[in-house]
């Protein structure tokens, strides 16, 4: 048996035996090579002691959480983009974002979230992004949406202004990353059809994927970032398993779970929402424009709505105002 092979056996074992187990298990751990950055559902500061609620930054490096950054009071935000700086987003209309220096101060003033131009028809304005993605040019970012039907992938400029319509999903899902080995998006599918992650062309075409069902809450993935580094992909599980990590690779190999929060000697637990690794200008290349033509590509959206919808989820989560 392969090195490889023992290391996936192990986390298996582990996975197979539950939590407990696993944030104690001894298996062969995978490598992080970049610092991974995370947002965070609304965490009460100066834990435990009473205090207003905000969205931290978290870094983590090593599989530990290396640095907390506080972000700007008033603004919740989830949505980020790493590449000289931070970008965040607030995750729906009225939520301010904020841009950051890599170590967290605060760059200028906060911003409202861009609107969405043009809105394809048919569609309600989305809700709430709490993922996003760049590519060095663009920030990409995906809505969930609480039912399944048809999603978007909607793409903008690094700071995010300038949000418009990229490419209709068949999957639900909250969490997206590009992968610049093949100008790609990953996009990790919340529930339905069921747990897994597709590669997506810039103009919407399928070209890989993998099952996610072999982790537990497989469906609770809520941000997914990928290591341009060392070509791996890193999952958050938000509400389903607050502080955990799972590592990939681009084949669908599980290398490893990671507990960040809610450990011993670690933060507390609170929901993990977007994650990204730094992606600077310096890395990126000239990425082609998709051809998309939305005159045509919103009939398609339409009759996508009628044929796919499924029976309403239950709200999952809705951070309060």
């Amino acid at each position: 048996m392969t090195a490889e092979a023992h290391r996936t056996a192990a986390l298996l074992s582990a996975l197979a035996l539950g939590p407990t187990a696993l944030a104690t298990a001894a298996y062969p751990a995978g490598a992080q090579t970049s610092p991974l950055y995370l947002t965070a559902y609304d965490a009460r500061l100066n834990y435990p002691n009473p205090g207003p609620f905000y969205a931290p930054i978290y870094v983590v490096q090593g599989g530990a959480v290396t640095r907390v950054m506080p972000t700007t009071p008033g603004t919740i935000a989830y949505d980020l983009v790493v590449d000289e700086t931070i970008h965040t987003m607030g995750y729906e209309p009225g939520r301010l974002g904020q841009e950051y220096t890599l170590t967290g101060t605060a760059i200028g003033t906060p911003y409202d979230r861009a609107p969405i131009t043009p809105q394809p028809p048919g569609w309600p304005p989305p809700c709430c992004f709490y993922d996003g993605a760049n590519d060095g040019r663009y920030s990409y970012t995906v809505p969930w949406r609480p039912a399944y039907e048809l999603n978007m992938v909607y793409r903008g400029n690094l700071d995010w202004t300038g949000l418009t319509p990229l490419f209709p999903l068949a999957v639900m899902s909250m969490g997206i990353a590009y992968d610049p080995t093949n100008n790609g998006l990953w996009v990790a599918s919340f529930a339905w059809p069921r747990p897994a992650v597709y590669l997506y062309s810039l103009t919407g075409t399928i070209l890989s994927s993998f099952s996610i069902a072999g982790i537990p809450n497989a469906t609770g993935v809520t941000g997914l970032a990928f290591d341009p580094a060392d070509n791996t992909l890193w999952l958050t599980m938000g509400g389903a398993d607050p502080g955990m990590l799972y590592q990939f690779s681009r084949d669908g190999t599980l290398l490893d779970a990671v507990r960040v929060l809610g450990g011993p000697g670690q933060p507390p637990p609170v929901e993990l929402m977007g994650a990204e690794f730094q992606y600077p200008g310096s890395l990126a290349t000239a990425v082609p424009e998709p051809s998309i033509e939305w005159l045509t590509a919103t009939g398609l959206v339409v009759v996508g709505l009628t044929t796919r919808r499924r029976r309403r989820l239950a709200p999952r989560h809705r951070p309060g105002a």
